[in-house]
């Protein structure tokens, strides 16, 4: 038989007859399973394959679902990781596999100490599991095994992200703010022309302030399942010279060009104006932070798939980095430095379980870092 490829754990599964024979020596050891069901974390035993073979009830009830359907799968097949459908081998079997915490933290454990991991893994349905990973090797009967204990540290990354990601910004503003007041007063006799552009400023400063807050606040109630979806007819061309306007004053677009394709489409559509500017917003920031001076920035629209789609997409000439490119969409994962990362996740979030489309990027280069979501037209489609 042909063994089947991977890129990068091995992916060869036990035999059926082995799974079970596996699953029984767990079964019987009283000393085991009276051990598991103290640990007051989700924890299951692996075999040499990757694939459960026992686990404590804390773990089945987390997942929700009968012991026969999580036995002998991996973890990720079991938390329904995106890129576990990307291979044919399954779960850690794909290049994006290299970048994840638990198939490394039993990678490594196999060397006979135990191995911790952060795992930041982001499910078909787009849930966002941050988990700490703790992996032990683990001999029964002759049987080779490695102790997998799961702890949720979401609330731990998001009060990180709060305070190294929304504080840091929300910092900067109020610094900027408070320069432009002080300008202010030593210009108390100033023509007024000049008064009138600091006075623009502090409100362009105080809107940026606003729209931060507002940002966090979406994103706590969209994790909530709390975020209300508000339909209106949106005009594509309207929306992307609002875009435009609103990203050309910033500071992080000196010296950079916003270019709309002439041949963007002007499409009238049902969206949340509010929410697909979020993603857009989002999707064209990170674009300019990775544009070099005198560089330029592409943004479009156009029809799909007969009319019955249309695709938003954003590009620069910058190629992101292999490693970058794997954790691309994970909520504490960001180029900008350990627990800031939200722009990315939240367009995953917002632009497909909101606004139900699709979010995806693309980095070559031959063609730079494009960033795109397909939307309905289909209202009905928009949960």
């Amino acid at each position: 038989m042909e063994a089947v490829k991977t890129r990068f754990a091995p992916a060869e599964r036990a035999a059926p007859a082995a799974l079970e024979r596996q699953e029984d020596v767990c079964r019987r050891s009283e000393v085991l399973n009276h051990f598991i069901e103290a640990i007051p974390s989700a924890l299951v035993l692996l075999n040499r394959e990757r694939q459960v073979v026992w686990a404590n009830r804390r773990f089945i009830a987390t997942i929700d679902q009968n012991w026969d359907w999580i036995k002998g799968k991996r973890p990720g097949e079991i938390l329904q990781c995106i890129r576990a459908e990307g291979s044919v081998g399954g779960c850690g079997t794909t290049e994006f596999c290299a970048s994840c915490g638990a198939v490394n933290a039993v990678l490594d454990s196999r060397s006979g100490d135990q191995t911790v991991r952060e795992c930041l893994l982001l499910s078909k349905d787009n849930n966002a599991y941050e988990l700490s990973v703790c992996a032990t090797p683990f001999l029964l009967d002759g049987e080779e095994f490695t102790i997998l204990v799961l702890l949720d540290i979401s609330a731990h990354k998001q009060r990180e992200l709060l305070e190294k990601s929304f504080l840091h910004d929300l910092s900067n503003t109020i610094s900027g703010l408070l320069s432009v007041c002080e300008l202010f007063r030593s210009h108390k006799d100033a023509v007024s022309d000049d008064i009138s552009h600091l006075v623009k400023m502090m409100v362009h400063l105080t809107d940026r302030l606003e729209n931060e807050i507002e940002s966090h606040r979406e994103i706590l109630a969209a994790e909530r399942g709390k975020l209300s979806v508000n339909l209106t007819i949106v005009s594509s061309r309207q929306l992307l010279e609002q875009i435009r306007g609103d990203f050309s004053t910033l500071e992080l677009a000196d010296g950079k060009e916003i270019m709309i394709d002439d041949l963007a489409e002007e499409i009238s559509f049902m969206t949340d104006a509010v929410l697909l500017k979020r993603v857009l917003g989002n999707m064209l920031k990170n674009a300019l932070e990775a544009t070099a001076i005198g560089g330029k920035v592409d943004v479009t629209c156009e029809k799909e798939e007969g009319g019955q789609t249309l695709r938003f997409s954003i590009s620069n000439t910058s190629l992101m980095e292999k490693e970058v490119c794997h954790q691309v969409f994970q909520r504490s994962f960001s180029t900008k430095g350990q627990g800031r990362g939200i722009g990315t996740y939240s367009m995953k979030l917002l632009g497909e379980r909101f606004l139900g489309g699709r979010v995806w990027f693309s980095s070559t280069p031959e063609e730079g870092t494009t960033f795109s979501i397909r939307l309905p037209f289909n209202v009905s489609s928009i949960q």
